[in-house]
């Protein structure tokens, strides 16, 4: 095994243990479990970047040719989204229970594809590749964490006896969800985070 396959089996475990650790935390409701789940899948981060490092020095490119390559810095940068918006907004970092099991089957997909590398072809050898990965990337990672976040009727469902989103200012699964929808229930409704 070279370099790159162990370190990015080294984050694939440091996932797999802040994966479960939402998990526990979510279903057991012990938030210093979330808290430390945050902080495995960024220790995750680190070993992940080094593979990438290790492979483009390797092959010359980023990672954005093959399978391998591309669902690799897809895995990263959902990670590394996730991280930065559990340390941001400290209530949303639940919503790892969904985020961290996508970036376990992304990376799961890059370590059962095949690991060789490509040539980058001489019409794709520009600068605009790296961008145009980069930005596509980050929109991927922008869109795993919405689907993370609690919807309104799931504060209704946690409170069925409140009388619609007024009456569950305090809620912390509406708090969560005021910053997933731009801090409004409704068209008409009151907005802000409370």
């Amino acid at each position: 095994m070279t370099a790159e396959i162990v370190l990015m089996w080294i984050a694939l475990t440091f996932y797999v243990a802040g994966t479960a650790m939402f998990v526990s935390g979510v279903v057991f409701e012990h938030e210093k479990w979330t808290r430390t789940a945050v902080l495995v899948s960024a220790i995750g981060l680190v070993p992940q970047i080094a593979s990438m490092t290790v492979r483009w020095i390797r092959l010359g490119h980023g990672p954005y040719l093959g399978y391998y390559e591309l669902t690799s810095s897809l895995t990263f940068f959902t990670v590394l989204l996730l991280v930065g918006m559990a340390w941001r907004y400290p209530k949303t970092s639940s919503a790892g229970i969904v985020i961290m099991p996508v970036a376990l089957l992304l990376i799961g997909a890059a370590m059962t594809a095949p690991k060789g590398g490509l040539n980058v072809t001489p019409t794709l050898a520009s600068y605009w590749l790296f961008i145009h990965v980069v930005f596509s990337d980050l929109a991927f990672g922008a869109f795993v964490p919405p689907s993370g976040w609690p919807s309104p009727t799931s504060c209704e469902r946690a409170h069925p006896r409140a009388r619609g989103p007024a009456s569950c200012r305090s809620c912390p699964i509406r708090r969560r969800s005021t910053v997933s929808r731009g801090a409004s229930w409704s068209p008409g409704s009151s907005s802000g985070a409370s």
